[in-house]
Protein backbone atom coordinates (compact mmCIF):
# COMPACT_ATOMS: atom_id res chain seq x y z
CA UNK A 1 0.00 0.00 0.00
CA UNK A 2 1.32 3.16 -0.99
CA UNK A 3 2.25 5.51 2.11
CA UNK A 4 0.03 9.20 2.17
CA UNK A 5 2.27 11.50 0.70
CA UNK A 6 -0.21 15.04 1.85
CA UNK A 7 1.61 17.23 4.33
CA UNK A 8 0.70 20.27 5.90
CA UNK A 9 3.93 21.87 5.86
CA UNK A 10 7.04 20.70 3.64
CA UNK A 11 10.21 22.29 4.70
CA UNK A 12 13.01 22.46 2.01
CA UNK A 13 16.23 22.26 3.00
CA UNK A 14 18.15 19.87 6.51
CA UNK A 15 20.33 22.65 7.64
CA UNK A 16 19.95 23.79 10.93
CA UNK A 17 16.90 26.02 10.73
CA UNK A 18 15.07 23.62 8.47
CA UNK A 19 15.63 21.09 11.31
CA UNK A 20 14.27 23.41 13.93
CA UNK A 21 11.54 24.36 11.95
CA UNK A 22 11.16 20.27 11.65
CA UNK A 23 11.35 19.91 15.18
CA UNK A 24 8.53 22.66 16.00
CA UNK A 25 6.45 21.57 13.64
CA UNK A 26 6.53 18.01 14.29
CA UNK A 27 5.69 19.31 18.18
CA UNK A 28 2.74 20.88 17.26
CA UNK A 29 1.70 17.50 15.76
CA UNK A 30 1.46 19.53 11.87
CA UNK A 31 2.31 16.72 9.49
CA UNK A 32 5.45 17.75 8.32
CA UNK A 33 8.10 16.42 5.43
CA UNK A 34 11.30 17.47 5.30
CA UNK A 35 13.16 17.75 2.14
CA UNK A 36 17.24 17.55 2.29
CA UNK A 37 19.36 17.03 -0.95
CA UNK A 38 21.52 14.51 1.25
CA UNK A 39 22.33 14.22 4.58
CA UNK A 40 20.77 16.33 7.30
CA UNK A 41 22.76 19.33 8.87
CA UNK A 42 23.97 21.66 6.17
CA UNK A 43 26.96 23.12 6.92
CA UNK A 44 27.54 21.61 10.09
CA UNK A 45 28.66 18.87 8.63
CA UNK A 46 31.84 20.63 7.42
CA UNK A 47 32.20 22.14 11.44
CA UNK A 48 34.67 20.00 13.37
CA UNK A 49 34.38 21.37 16.52
CA UNK A 50 31.12 23.23 18.22
CA UNK A 51 31.63 25.10 21.61
CA UNK A 52 29.35 27.65 21.87
CA UNK A 53 26.38 25.82 21.25
CA UNK A 54 23.85 25.95 24.54
CA UNK A 55 23.46 22.81 26.61
CA UNK A 56 26.90 21.40 24.94
CA UNK A 57 30.43 21.92 26.26
CA UNK A 58 31.85 20.45 22.92
CA UNK A 59 30.09 18.64 20.13
CA UNK A 60 31.02 17.93 16.56
CA UNK A 61 28.74 19.62 13.53
CA UNK A 62 27.86 16.22 12.43
CA UNK A 63 27.12 14.84 15.85
CA UNK A 64 25.03 18.05 16.54
CA UNK A 65 23.02 17.81 13.04
CA UNK A 66 22.05 13.91 13.69
CA UNK A 67 21.35 14.96 17.32
CA UNK A 68 19.05 17.14 15.49
CA UNK A 69 17.59 14.95 12.83
CA UNK A 70 17.00 12.49 15.42
CA UNK A 71 14.86 14.71 17.42
CA UNK A 72 12.74 15.72 14.10
CA UNK A 73 12.02 12.08 13.52
CA UNK A 74 11.30 11.45 17.02
CA UNK A 75 8.21 13.88 17.00
CA UNK A 76 6.60 12.26 13.54
CA UNK A 77 8.63 14.65 10.72
CA UNK A 78 9.08 12.80 7.51
CA UNK A 79 12.55 13.07 6.44
CA UNK A 80 13.05 13.05 2.68
CA UNK A 81 16.76 13.08 0.68
CA UNK A 82 16.06 13.73 -2.72
CA UNK A 83 18.75 12.65 -5.31
CA UNK A 84 19.38 14.49 -8.64
CA UNK A 85 20.15 11.70 -11.20
CA UNK A 86 21.44 11.92 -15.34
CA UNK A 87 17.34 11.82 -15.81
CA UNK A 88 15.15 12.75 -13.25
CA UNK A 89 14.47 13.47 -9.86
CA UNK A 90 14.16 10.47 -7.29
CA UNK A 91 13.85 10.63 -3.29
CA UNK A 92 14.35 8.13 -0.71
CA UNK A 93 14.04 8.28 2.82
CA UNK A 94 17.64 9.37 4.84
CA UNK A 95 18.75 7.01 7.98
CA UNK A 96 19.12 8.31 11.55
CA UNK A 97 21.13 6.65 13.62
CA UNK A 98 19.03 3.96 16.31
CA UNK A 99 21.15 5.59 19.32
Amino acid sequence: MEKDRRYDVVIIGGGPAGLTAALYAGRARVKTVLLERGAPGGQLLNTEAIEDYPGFDHITGPELAQRMADQAVKFGVDSTVIRRSSRRRTASMWPTSSS
